[in-house]
């Protein structure tokens, strides 16, 4: 009974270590200031503004924000750049992308101007692209 008791004890102390960590590295995580154009257009001319997430193929997340991520890029009509990071994973690291959803809100001349990781608040997105439109 004891060593039942002391693994259930070790399996949640672990569960705990691991989530304090995943909470840790949220709140610290940062979005970068910048991204190049290039990385999502493929070296084609450079947009005024995007919308660029990188997503990962078993994120299931990422399959529900993807149907608000369209509509609020076509109502703004800002293109929607889906990076996937298992098919571009030097893109994941150029951008220190460890969490799927990320997104980005990128305004003329690469700057970024919003960006979450994870699913982004509800009207956050299509906040950032009326503000990146009427900046444009």
């Amino acid at each position: 009974m004891f060593i039942r008791l002391a693994i259930l004890a070790g399996v949640a102390l672990a569960v705990w270590a691991v989530l304090w960590g995943l909470r840790r590295y949220a709140a610290n995580a940062r979005t970068p200031e910048r991204f190049d154009a290039a990385d999502a257009t493929g070296g084609a001319a450079e947009p005024s503004a995007m919308l660029v997430t990188f997503s990962g193929p078993y994120c299931l997340e990422c399959e529900e924000v993807l149907p608000r991520l369209r509509a609020a890029s076509a109502a703004h009509a800002v293109p929607l750049k889906v990076i996937d990071i298992k098919e571009s994973p030097q893109l994941a690291a150029k951008y220190d992308v460890r969490l799927t959803p990320t997104t980005f809100v990128v305004g003329s001349g690469g700057t970024v101007q919003a960006g979450w990781l994870g699913t982004p608040p509800e009207g956050a997105v299509e906040q950032a692209l009326a503000a990146v439109a009427v900046a444009v």
